[in-house]
């Protein structure tokens, strides 16, 4: 929790890891005090002294990265993808499931999302996972995206942010594992990967 207990006693909404997510949310025309970042919900929690929330090893090995590096981490079980992952703006009305949940939304107009060929995956860029294609404690094979909104912000945390990740699971776990930088061309509004 390197960056975490720094950050005891600052404004944590001005803090350039989480302003320039504030930021980008505001842009797509979701409001970041209601629609936390991911990263930003679980500094919170910390800060608060409510826990590190305990999920399976994979997604607690992530979180805690997050926390470390104070970048948003996701990720999905990649046996649940159906086809490739796009990262796009919502035409609204998506139908969407969260983790837990059983009653289905929808997303609006312009929200970004990540989405399969099946469904929206992600609301809000990074905001509320689905159900669907969450990582449990079955999870052999999955994908994980560590996020900056724009090209200038932290890159070199994000190399060392991905670098410390794929060691930890090497360490932890069995198989290989692997990061790459991934900083494609938009076409349109849609990001495919």
């Amino acid at each position: 929790m390197d960056q975490i207990d720094a950050l005891a006693g600052l404004a944590l909404t001005e803090q350039p890891p989480i302003a320039v997510w504030r930021e980008a949310y505001r842009k797509f025309g979701a409001k970041p005090k209601k629609y936390a970042p991911t990263h930003e919900a679980l500094a919170k929690r910390l800060l608060k002294d409510q826990g590190f929330p305990e999920i399976n090893p994979i997604v607690d090995l992530y979180l805690a990265n997050q926390t470390r590096f104070l970048l948003p981490h996701g990720g999905y079980d990649l046996r649940s993808v159906v086809g490739p992952l796009s990262l796009e703006r919502s035409a609204g009305g998506e139908s969407f499931v969260p983790i837990g949940g059983s009653a289905e939304e929808v997303t609006e107009a312009g929200e970004v999302i990540y989405k399969d060929q099946v469904s929206v995956l992600t609301r809000r860029w990074n905001y509320k996972d689905c159900d669907r294609t969450k990582i449990t404690h079955a999870t052999s094979s999955f994908v994980l995206m560590i996020e900056v909104p724009e090209t200038t912000a932290a890159l070199p945390s994000i190399d060392a942010a991905a670098e410390t990740l794929a060691r930890a699971f090497a360490e932890g776990f069995d198989g290989s594992f692997r990061f790459e930088v991934f900083r494609p061309a938009i076409q349109g509004d849609t990001l495919r990967m």
